[in-house]
């Protein structure tokens, strides 16, 4: 079943998220999810995962904007690591 919006993008039910979460850490922490299941949805590994979570990597633009579609973490806090965030601020 898909959700189609006005402007004709369809948008799976099943990923559509109506709950947001300021980074990857509480969106773990409050869903549950776990970091291995989370690279078997996104074929990657959990120290990939583990990194992305850490702000050690950041993931490519493709990659970031799917996960923040889907699970409501804003892009930002997804392409920003925090040494770059500090050190711009």
């Amino acid at each position: 079943m898909k959700f189609q919006i006005a402007i004709g993008f369809n948008i799976p039910m099943a990923r559509r998220t109506r709950r947001t979460y300021p980074d990857l850490k509480t969106y773990f922490a409050e869903t549950g999810e776990t970091q291995l299941e989370f690279a078997r949805r996104y074929q990657r590994s959990q120290n990939w995962v583990s990194k992305v979570v850490n702000g050690q990597i950041e993931p490519a633009i493709r990659v970031a904007l799917r996960i923040s579609r889907e699970t409501g973490v804003p892009l930002e806090s997804l392409a920003c690591r925090p040494d770059i965030c500090a050190e711009a601020s």
